[in-house]
């Protein structure tokens, strides 16, 4: 029975050095107390090298490098794993991190725009100060839509299938780290303001479903309109908007409740969804009627319509806020409004079938996705006009 006694001795030993003074007990412990029982001030750093480290060589704690978001997602991660650490303690532990190991996505995220070609599976990485295509990412099962962390260290990109899915790229690697099962044929995303949830609009569940970032999994889903397509969640994150292609209206979701508490007919087949900067103005794209229903989001109805033309499909607020660019499918153009007298701005000619649009951070360029040209027009904000045609991989989708 020799080998009793060794595994009771190895038991006492690692019971013993749990509760060593100076050392976190995990699970189940409390922090360092100094002589009189009062909770000693530690440093952020010296707490990083007692707790974490405990479980992470620190040269992976180093290697990590997230925004000030990013480390309050993995310290609240790491919290669900046993993690003991009072508010304080973790304030002082992101606010360590953070100014040790600054983010690289913020800076990935400020010059890369990842193209998701839905019909040869491929992701086209593009550096948006040359735009240059950097490289290609395969094995993408068509990628329909895709939405960024508010770090901008992640990108989810949905799998427009029958068997469903949402893979995560890491920006820093542009290597896939995950994938989430979700219900058939997921389609746009979008990241609550805090960073921490996903919303994906489900087209074959006819529900928009969320995703914890943290254990990257499915946790709720909410029954909305028939075969939904797109979403935006308000600045203040109290509501979720939804265009349902299928039933002609959008569903508005309270964040609090999560179940739907408006709906709103608009126009034939919503496709595009976008917010106003103040959240006091949504417009919704449709496709099927060639317009622009401008819905009053404080008393969900809508209160104009305004005509675009044929095949309307995304549509973003421009960087002024005070503009509205609808790429306009089977026109070939991008359509520029004013949100004030609802008149045209601009029509701007670009490649074939345009579909989705999207700002470089700064604000002077807009890309826009040719999907029947297999190509991605570069447009000088200022000057509304197309500078550059960049060659992609085959019908690229939605920004």
């Amino acid at each position: 029975m020799s080998w009793i006694a060794v595994i009771l001795g190895m038991l006492i030993f690692w019971a013993g050095a749990l509760f060593l003074p100076g050392r976190a007990a995990w699970p189940g412990g409390g922090a360092p107390q100094k002589e009189g029982g009062e909770s000693g001030e530690v440093s952020g750093e010296a707490l990083v090298k007692e707790r974490c480290a405990m479980c992470h060589p620190l040269g992976r704690v180093r290697s990590a490098q997230h925004t000030l978001r990013g480390w309050q997602a993995t310290i609240e991660k790491m919290k669900l794993f046993g993690l003991q650490a009072t508010d304080a303690e973790a304030t002082s532990i992101v606010k360590y991190l953070t100014t040790a190991y600054p983010a690289l996505g913020e800076e990935v995220s400020k010059t890369r725009l990842y193209i998701p070609n839905e019909h040869d599976n491929t992701l086209s990485v593009i550096n948006t100060g040359t735009h240059a295509v950097l490289r290609t990412l395969p094995g993408i099962p068509r990628p329909h839509a895709l939405c960024r962390s508010p770090d901008g260290r992640f990108v989810y990109v949905s799998n427009h299938t029958e068997a469903g899915g949402v893979q995560v790229i890491d920006t820093v690697s542009d290597g896939v780290v995950a994938r989430i099962q979700t219900a058939g044929y997921p389609m746009h995303c979008a990241f609550s303001v805090e960073g921490r949830y996903i919303f994906v609009a489900s087209h074959g569940a006819n529900a928009v479903q969320i995703i914890d970032g943290i254990v990257r999994e499915v946790i709720a889903t909410i029954p909305v309109g028939q075969a939904p397509h797109n979403l935006v969640v308000s600045s203040d994150d109290r509501s979720l908007w939804v265009s349902n292609i299928g039933s002609g209206d959008l569903s508005v979701i309270d964040r609090t409740t999560l179940k739907v508490r408006g709906t709103i007919p608009v126009g034939k087949a919503p496709l595009g969804l976008a917010m106003s900067p103040d959240g006091a103005r949504v417009y919704s794209a449709n496709t099927g009627s060639g317009d622009v229903s401008v819905i009053d989001a404080a008393a969900l109805k809508v209160i104009a319509t305004v005509p675009i033309g044929r095949g309307v499909n995304q549509v973003k607020v421009g960087p002024d806020g005070g503009s509205l660019w609808i790429a306009v499918g089977g026109e070939g153009v991008v359509a520029v409004m004013d949100t004030s007298s609802y008149q045209a701005r601009a029509r701007i000619r670009v490649g074939q079938g345009p579909h989705g649009i999207a700002f470089t951070p700064d604000g002077k360029h807009a890309y826009v996705t040719n999907s029947d040209s297999d190509d991605v027009s570069v447009i000088d904000v200022a000057a509304l006009k197309v500078i550059e045609t960049i060659h992609v991989g085959k019908a690229p989708a939605c920004l």
